[in-house]
C-alpha cells in the first residue's frame, strides 16, 4: 500500500500518536497485510520513508473517491504524479471511524484481520494524507483490540 498525499516533507511528532493498524494474526505474533512482516506486541520498530512521485500505487476506494481518480477527464497518474508518495513505513489509520468504513470491514472479514492499537513514538516522522491514512517511520503494536 502507499501513501498519496499533497504534504512534502515529514511532520516530526512532538509527543506521542495514538493510530490503528490492520493486520493479520499470527500463533505467537501480528502481521502486516502486504510483506506479512512480524510484528511483536510492544516492541519499537524503525524504517526509513521511501517517497516519490511515481503514481504506481494502490488507493483505497476512499482516497480514490477523495481525489477524484475516477471522474472523467481525471487521470490517475496525472493527479498522483503532482503528489508525494510514500511507499515504504508504517502505515496506519488515525482513527477507527476512517478504518470502520463498509469497504475496510468487509475486506478484513475476506481476509481474516484484526485491529490492532499502536503508538507512533514522539520524534517520528509522519506523513498523513486528507482522508485519515498516514505513514510514519516508527511504530508500537501495543494491544490487539477486542
Amino acid at each position: 500500500m502507499c501513501l498519496i498525499t499533497k504534504q512534502k516533507e515529514p511532520i516530526i511528532l512532538k509527543k506521542d500518536l495514538k493510530v490503528w493498524k490492520v493486520v493479520n494474526e499470527g500463533e505467537k505474533d501480528v502481521r502486516s497485510l502486504s510483506f506479512y512482516f512480524r510484528y511483536k506486541l510492544n516492541k519499537q520498530y524503525n524504517q526509513h520513508l521511501l517517497m516519490d512521485n511515481h503514481p504506481e500505487m494502490y488507493a483505497d476506494d476512499i482516497v480514490s473517491e477523495h481525489y477524484k481518480f475516477h471522474k472523467p477527464g481525471n487521470s490517475f497518474n496525472q493527479i498522483a504524479s503532482k503528489m508525494t508518495n510514500v511507499h515504504q513505513g508504517f502505515h496506519f489509520y488515525k482513527t477507527l471511524k476512517r478504518l470502520n468504513r463498509p469497504y475496510h470491514k468487509e475486506r478484513r472479514r475476506q481476509n481474516y484481520c484484526i485491529i490492532v492499537k499502536c503508538t507512533i513514538p514522539k520524534g517520528s516522522e509522519v506523513f498523513y494524507d486528507e482522508t485519515g491514512l498516514g505513514v510514519a517511520n516508527q511504530i508500537i503494536i501495543n494491544k490487539i483490540r477486542d
